[in-house]
């Protein structure tokens, strides 16, 4: 497991990107897991899918979590089985992030949200998280 974090400081959002190398999350990755979505999410039930996704091995996607209370953002990618699918999982789970500031902040105007897709894709892209799961091109 790894944790990158990244402040999107122009719209005020905490944005935590947490990926997962193993087929099936060992435990002392879960209690990591579990202590962190607890500060994210005040929802029990939802974090406890997330984690026993995790714990029942989830591959090939993601889970984008959300508190408007506190514009923070938690993304979760699980392990990948090919560099294209990881691509596909990254803008989808990009976009889920996008869409949510993009109504919360009230930004109008597909320049401004051009811009802000721009932004997100720099971090969403970077090599330490496509280089994370190994996958060759």
């Amino acid at each position: 497991m790894k944790i990158f974090k990244h402040e999107i400081a122009i719209y005020g959002f905490e944005l935590t990107i947490i990926l997962f190398n193993e087929t099936k999350v060992s435990s002392p990755h879960i209690h990591e897991y579990a202590e962190f979505m607890a500060t994210v999410s005040s929802k029990e039930e939802v974090t406890n899918e997330l984690i026993g996704k995790a714990m029942d091995g989830a591959h090939n996607g993601g889970d984008t979590l959300y508190n408007n209370l506190s514009n923070k953002f938690v993304v979760v990618f699980y392990p990948h089985t090919s560099y294209n699918q990881l691509l596909n999982s990254i803008g989808h789970e990009k976009r889920h992030v996008e869409d949510h500031i993009i109504r919360d902040c009230d930004i109008d105007g597909m320049e401004a949200a051009g811009y802000l897709s721009g932004y997100l894709t720099q971090f969403f892209m970077n090599q330490d998280i496509i280089n994370f799961y190994n996958l060759t091109k």
